[in-house]
């Protein structure tokens, strides 16, 4: 006789410790197979006997504490008055009481102590196979079923399911059934009744235990799901007028059975399962009942004489006695268990072979049929409305599942009328079809195969006259069609005269051995292994045929043909452009390309250009280079032989470059790579080549301005914590950039390393290295070109060029070496850190006479700096709960602010302009940009000068060098980042403040609302007591930035950099988003600036899907001082396998307008090829396969449009 354990649910808080210890108690004293201590004894029965009447026997009752209802022991009225005592009492009454309760338990067990010796039982596993459980719906009832647990039962008894009507399917090991009108289950003494119920049983395993040779049915789970005037009761005795222990009435009630047998199933029909109901998706509402709801049973009503036991017992009969399975043999292998596909019974008829043990069975009904323990991807799933069945056996077959076949047992199939064969993700419909199940082989007729693929959002669907499966995972298809499309009749279609389609089916191995489970589909996650080859074949395109090839041998793991991407556009700067990318492994025959590697080439033609070409390789490998850790990266190259004009905008119409008119070959390329190494260690690198001096942003403008630098590097990095060593070294590859050449360089870094206790925090930067900076070499152009009296010739444009004043032919060693100390500590409510900082750096070479006008040698230079300052910050919030708004959605208002102020002072025995800038500030694009906009906005003349001679613009930053990035920086506190460029430091006293604001409100629905911004307004900006520091003014640059989020899709947007000085940047915008992601989004905003730069811009854009069928975009741009900047529109009609798109953009800087007509299927959509290699639409127009307006879903992906 053995009593449960109060059993507490997953997830709710602890029990008090009292509990807990009653609890443990009551298990040790009435158990003698506990885990006990060694002092505790089996102790009379006597005692037993009197702990069972103290706990009443079967009862049910709620608990306060947890709000949840339990079949468990517990007084129906002295339990719950305990609870509640309990839940009053301090902490210190509960540890007091642990201590009296123990000396209890000593007491009782000295005087009853007893001799009887116990041997313990087979463990037996009652959770089946939880852990390999798919989620939604499942996970939930799974954590319904540890909150309200069914009283034990004994899992020999056969449990009985009763409904009117019923759908079935599976999730990874489990059978479901939805269950309508009617519900009944029954085991033993317990019964249910409901309206609705979702029911998941447990399948049998593949491989029984054995035990002494013989094997051991497990227990298997079966979940219960209810709802709709839900009645649970359990009864006493199996009498009819017998006494109930328990009863529940409930809308809702989730529970758990156990089973070592199939349960007997009474369906008065089965219909095919539609989508999940909403039982199925929302848990049962676990409501704390009244009292009166719940009938409970006294111990001294429920047992008439003797003592009895105190509740269920686990796995135990009426009487209480502990319940071994028995070990009856149960063969491993395959299961058979047939249902009816509709509200026809099934018409089964058997027919045994005159000539041996063999058996036929003949259905003419609708039959679903479902073979377990066939493949490790699922079992098989066969539905059809007739079907012929073959077998080998003695006895008759049984197809209630109770009996096994061996998995070498001859098992043939033959199926007609609306075949559906399922089997883990793939699904097959057929007209008729011949399977073989120990082969994995079998042929159809009239075929229509959905399958997944890798990269891909929908299905592939692959039709067939005949199609044959040769084993598990090989097709092969005689006159067969390849498409996305979803309509019988497709819109495009890859037909061949001959194709094998191999997908095998890997699971992926999951935690501790179980299978993985996807979390969407509730089945076993598999990987797609897919290959096609193919004879014959043919693209069509509304049945006329458009493409031939002869053979094609390929991994299928794109679900694209040779070509990737095909555009057609027209400009006045490129031309007419045939734009094609292809897959190179296909194109090649390689068909087990490595995973993880995608590789294309380009063959493109642009009209006034020439011919182009190139490729791209994209990697992402589990180990490389034979180093056995994780890399990535990606190379790309593109040529064009090129026989045009450069125009790169407004003053840059007409640009050439070396050797023009003649053909010139022209390109970029670039790799980057990153990897893992042993020990810690991190490996970085690039490499990059530029043809000349304007060709990115001519083919490649947005690579250009917002892309990755074309530089040559290699990084080796090993952080440890709070440090990090760093040696890195560099070339300079492209002669016509300013690049530092790092030979090499040795950095390490230590950040808020705690000293004294946590009371001070130290950071320090090390760096030492050996480093050359040459001066970039000067674009073409110039007099040379022309007569004396004629223009310069543009050229590259070397009229608009000019060294910048921090650069020049340098090399030298550079040691530096800085650090800080932090002193943060509170007082009252206001944070202060007092800190300084130093710094001392040696370079082998300073700036020297840049200017040639001004030459001299440059000199080794050494150099100290120091800081000090205090910084500070005060936090406050105020709340209101009372605010409510249904105008503005408020729900409660919370204002929460952090004023931030610091005050420094920095000296410097060296000025800023005697240093070569080592640690760029600017990228190449922002560096050539600093080149040309004196000439355009600073009123600098025209460069005169003969190329390649060396040309420096006087004050190319302006009168007073107002516009130098370096002074910007230094005014906005980088010297005072122990990280920061150590050439950018210069005296400064500064005071700076800032407020951080937000105001946050609630939203959402009532229950489960979420905490959001509604207002944010951060505000910051700087004083210079010194005003020479700061071009004569105290107030130094001030910026804000605003958003006000009027709703969960509406924005306000403002910001502003301003400076106070003659002539500063003045820089306003503003701006309101309205995002509608199903629909599309609509932005208006408008920029002004001022300073050296003067323009009033108005920009707008919206997408919009306009309909299933019409989506559309448009943008323009407008400075409204009476400059236009440029438009853009795009129109896309969406079909069901192919997108049509018409497009023009006008370019007002480039004098370009361009025009864009694209036909493309959806599947080669520009979301899933936006990365080629080919000349970027910002040279050539609107992109078509940029990603359509709206977002267009993939064809197929959810079904039949």
């Amino acid at each position: 006789m053995r009593l449960n354990r109060l059993a507490y649910p997953v997830g709710s808080p602890n029990p008090p410790d009292f509990l807990k210890i009653c609890d443990t108690l009551t298990g040790i004293l009435a158990d003698p197979y506990s885990p006990a201590p060694t002092f505790i004894f089996p102790i009379s029965r006597a005692f037993v006997a009197w702990v069972q009447r103290v706990r009443v026997p079967q009862s049910l009752f709620h608990s306060e504490h947890s709000g949840d209802y339990h079949f468990g022991p517990g007084p129906p009225g002295a339990r719950r008055i305990l609870l509640s005592a309990i839940q009053q009492l301090p902490t210190a009454s509960l540890l007091g009481s642990t201590v009296i309760v123990w000396l209890f338990v000593l007491v009782i067990t000295s005087v009853c102590l007893s001799t009887a010796g116990a041997h313990p039982p087979a463990a037996t596993d009652t959770t089946g196979a939880l852990a390999s459980l798919p989620a939604r719906g499942l996970v939930a009832a799974i954590a319904e079923a540890g909150q309200i647990e069914v009283p034990a039962t004994n899992p020999q008894e056969l449990l009985s399911i009763v409904a009117t009507q019923a759908s079935r399917w599976t999730e990874g090991s489990y059978d479901v059934w939805h269950l309508t009108g009617g519900v009944e289950i029954h085991q033993g003494l317990t019964a249910v009744e409901s309206r609705e119920a979702v029911i998941w049983i447990e399948q049998q395993p593949l491989h029984e235990e054995t035990s002494g040779g013989v094997a051991s049915p497990p227990v298997r789970t079966v979940l219960v799901r209810t709802a709709g005037n839900v009645v649970v009761q359990r009864s006493l005795s199996s009498e009819p007028e017998g006494a109930q222990a328990a009863t529940i009435h409930s809308e809702r009630w989730s529970g758990r059975f156990g089973i070592i047998r199939d349960p007997k199933l009474e369906f008065k029909s089965v219909v095919s399962p539609g989508i999940k109901p909403a039982i199925y998706e929302a848990p049962a509402s676990i409501s704390t009942t009244p009292s009166s709801h719940v009938e409970l049973v006294s111990a001294e009503e429920g047992v008439e004489s003797g003592v009895e036991p105190a509740q269920f017992a686990e796995f135990g009969e009426s009487n209480g006695g502990a319940i071994i399975p028995s070990n009856q043999p149960i063969v491993a292998g395959r299961r058979l268990r047939a249902f009816p596909r509709s509200s026809m019974p099934l018409a089964v008829q058997w027919f045994p072979s005159p000539s041996g043990p063999e058996w036929v069975a003949v259905i003419t009904s609708g039959i679903n049929l479902v073979i377990d323990g066939v493949d490790p991807a699922g079992p098989l799933d066969i539905s059809a409305d007739r079907m012929v069945i073959w077998t080998r056996g003695q006895a008759q077959p049984d197809l209630g599942g109770d009996a096994s076949q061996t998995a070498d047992t001859p098992l043939e199939l033959y199926m007609e009328g609306n075949v559906v064969f399922r089997q883990g993700q793939r699904v097959i419909e057929a007209v008729s079809m011949f399977y073989d199940v120990p082969r994995s082989s079998g042929v159809i007729t009239g075929a229509s195969v959905l399958t997944p693929v890798d990269s891909y959002a929908g299905l592939i669907r692959l039709r067939a006259d005949v199609l044959r499966q040769v084993d598990r995972s090989r097709f092969v298809a005689q006159r067969s069609g390849l498409t996305t499309s979803r309509m019988g009749i497709p819109t495009w279609e890859f037909r061949s005269r001959e194709l094998t389609f191999t997908d095998a089916q890997v699971p992926l191995p999951g935690p501790f051995g179980m299978p993985m489970i996807d979390p969407l589909t509730g089945e076993p996650a598999v990987e797609h292994q897919q290959f096609i080859s193919s004879r014959g074949n043919t693209v069509t395109l509304g049945g006329v045929p458009v493409l031939w090839w002869p053979v094609l041998a390929t991994n299928a793991t794109k679900p694209t043909f040779y070509i990737n991407d095909l555009k057609i556009k027209n400009d006045q700067i490129l031309g007419t452009q045939v734009l094609t990318s292809w897959d190179a492994f296909q194109v090649l025959g390689w068909q087990n390309a490595p995973s993880g590697v995608d590789w294309d080439f380009n063959i493109d033609y642009l009209s006034l250009r020439g011919p182009g070409g190139g490729t791209s390789l994209l990697y992402n490998r589990p180990q490389f280079l034979g180093l056995g850790t994780p890399a990535n990266g990606i190379a790309d190259a593109w040529f064009v032989g090129d026989r045009g004009i450069d125009n790169l905008g407004l003053e840059r119409r007409d640009f050439t470059y070396p050797v023009f008119p003649k053909s010139t070959f022209r390109g970029r390329a670039f790799w980057r790579h990153r990897q893992d190494l042993v020990a810690g260690w991190q490996a970085r690198g690039a490499a990059g080549w530029i043809s000349d001096f304007n060709f990115l942003e001519e083919y490649y403008e947005s690579e250009w301005e917002e892309g990755y630098e074309q530089r040559t590097w290699l990084d080796l990095r090993r952080p440890i914590d709070n440090r990090q060593w760093r040696l890195l070294t560099s070339l300079r590859v492209d002669p016509f950039l300013t690049q530092s050449e790092w030979w090499p360089r040795l950095d390490h870094h230590w950040i808020a390393q705690p000293l004294l206790r946590d009371a001070l925090s130290w950071y320090e930067h090390s760096s030492i290295s050996y480093v050359r900076q040459a001066l970039p070499a000067a674009p073409t152009g110039g007099p040379e070109a022309g007569p004396a009296t004629a223009p310069p010739s543009p050229g590259q444009g070397y009229y608009l060029w000019t060294l910048l004043p921090y650069e020049n032919n340098v090399i030298g060693e550079r040691l530096v070496t800085r650090q800080e100390f932090a002193l943060p500590f509170q007082a009252g409510p206001v944070k202060l850190v007092p800190y300084a900082l130093g710094e001392l750096g040696h370079w082998g070479q300073d700036l020297g006479g840049a200017d040639p006008n001004q030459p001299r040698t440059p000199s080794s230079i050494n150099r100290a700096y120091g800081q000090f300052g205090v910084r500070s910050s005060l936090p406050f919030w105020t709340a209101d709960n009372g605010v409510e708004s249904r105008l503005w959605n408020l729900h409660g208002l919370a204002h929460k602010v952090i004023l931030e102020a610091e005050f420094s002072y920095a000296d410097s025995t060296k000025d800023v302009n005697q240093f070569p800038l080592y640690d760029q500030l600017d990228d190449d694009t922002i560096n050539q940009y600093r080149r040309n906009i004196p000439f355009f906005d600073y009123g600098q003349a025209f460069n005169t000068g003969v190329s390649p001679a060396p040309f420096y613009t006087p004050n190319p930053f302006g009168i007073d060098g107002r516009y130098d990035p370096r002074s910007y920086a230094i005014r906005r506190g980088i010297g005072s980042w122990v990280t920061g460029p150590s050439e950018v430091v210069n005296d400064l006293t500064a005071f700076r403040v800032g407020a951080r604001q937000r105001w946050q409100t609630k939203r959402g629905p009532y229950g489960d609302r979420r905490i959001v911004d509604w207002v944010v307004f951060d505000i910051d900006g700087e004083f210079f007591p010194t005003t020479s520091q700061n071009f004569g003014q105290v107030l130094g640059l001030w910026q804000y930035d605003f958003r006000w989020h009027v709703g969960d899709r509406t924005t306000i947007l403002s910001t502003a950099d301003v400076d106070f000085f003659s002539l500063g940047q003045q820089l306003y915008t503003v701006g309101a988003l309205l995002n509608r992601s199903a629909r599309g989004s609509l932005y208006m905003g408008y920029q002004s600036f001022g300073g050296p730069i003067n323009a009033s811009v108005l920009t707008g854009s919206y997408t919009y899907r306009m309909s299933p069928k019409w989506a559309s975009s448009f943008g323009s741009s407008v400075d409204l001082t009476g400059a236009n900047i440029g438009q853009r529109f795009q129109l896309v009609r969406i079909g069901e396998s192919f997108l049509m798109s018409f497009g023009f953009n006008v370019d007002y800087s480039r004098n370009n307008v361009g025009v864009t007509f694209a036909i493309e299927p959806r599947f080669l959509s520009g979301t899933q090829f936006a990365g080629r290699s080919g000349p970027s639409d910002s040279a050539a127009g609107t992109s078509a396969l940029g990603g359509s307006p709206g977002g267009a879903p993939i064809a197929g992906a959810y079904g039949l449009e």
